[in-house]
């Protein structure tokens, strides 16, 4: 269970994810800037544990596994939790010559990679040609910019938050 300072571990704690207040037992924090795309740990509020982990694999990993966004934390070694050096991973490449499927990573330290998953083994050499396709999510852009303004609008403004910002998608109270 999360401990936060002066508050009853019986109590609850408002969550601007949900708009409603929850038990502290069903709580984790939830980092207003994730550490893959260059957040700290420090700089979290407590949030539905439910709702968290579907908004962390849907718009967060999303956006830290986006095409353009991974190439940049590649490039300033951005990696989260699990420290390892991120890299552009395109599993549906293809061979341009023979049309067969290649594993492709790309980054700052490994280069250019290619794996055969039949072959299961790496092929990389000169004189290759690969053929990839990635696909750019646009709305997740704009959904993790919302996340980002409500969570750390209720850390900044807290009660005064939650009393007078209308979260609704109308507009309307």
């Amino acid at each position: 269970m999360m401990k936060h300072a002066g508050v009853v571990p019986d109590s609850t704690i408002y969550c601007p994810y949900t708009d409603r207040d929850i038990p502290l037992s069903e709580t984790s924090p939830e980092q207003i800037i994730p550490l893959p795309l260059g957040g700290m740990n420090g700089f979290t509020i407590p949030v539905s544990k439910e709702f968290n982990s579907r908004v962390g694999s849907e718009i967060d990993g999303a956006l830290a596994n986006d095409f353009l966004v991974m190439s940049k934390r590649d490039k300033y070694g951005a990696t989260g939790q699990t420290r390892k050096h991120p890299q552009n991973v395109i599993p549906h490449g293809k061979n341009a010559v023979t049309g067969e499927p290649l594993h492709v990573t790309m980054g700052q330290r490994s280069g250019l990679r290619l794996w055969d998953p039949k072959l299961r083994k790496d092929v990389t050499g000169k004189g290759q040609q690969v053929s990839i396709g990635f696909k750019i999510d646009l709305d997740v852009t704009t959904r993790f910019v919302a996340k980002v303004a409500l969570s750390a609008g209720y850390l900044v403004y807290g009660d005064h938050f939650r009393r007078h910002v209308n979260r609704s998608a109308s507009g309307k109270s």
